[in-house]
C-alpha cells in the first residue's frame, strides 16, 4: 500500500503547485481523493479532512469572487 500512496502524493503535490491554472473545484476533488487514501480504513478521519477541503473550497471560491469583483470595480472605475 505504501508504494502506492507515494507516488500518488508526489502527483498530487504536483497538481497542486499550479494553483493558478487549477479551479477551486478540482483542488477540492483533489483534496477530497487523497483523504480517501489517507483514510481508507477510518470514516472518522476521513468525515474531517473532508471537511477541511470543504473549508478550503469556500476560502477558494471566495477569494475568488472578491478579486473578480475587485476587477470589475477597477473596469468600472477607469470607464469614468
Amino acid at each position: 500500500m505504501f508504494k502506492v500512496i507515494v507516488p500518488f502524493f508526489i502527483l498530487l503535490t504536483a497538481m497542486m503547485s499550479h494553483t493558478a491554472t487549477a479551479s477551486c473545484s478540482l483542488k477540492q476533488e483533489a483534496c477530497e481523493l487523497a483523504c480517501k487514501v489517507e483514510y481508507h480504513n477510518d470514516s472518522f478521519g476521513k468525515l474531517g479532512c473532508v471537511a477541511q477541503c470543504k473549508a478550503k473550497r469556500a476560502a477558494c471560491s471566495t477569494k475568488e469572487g472578491v478579486e473578480d469583483a475587485t476587477e470589475k470595480a477597477e473596469e468600472l472605475l477607469n470607464k469614468s
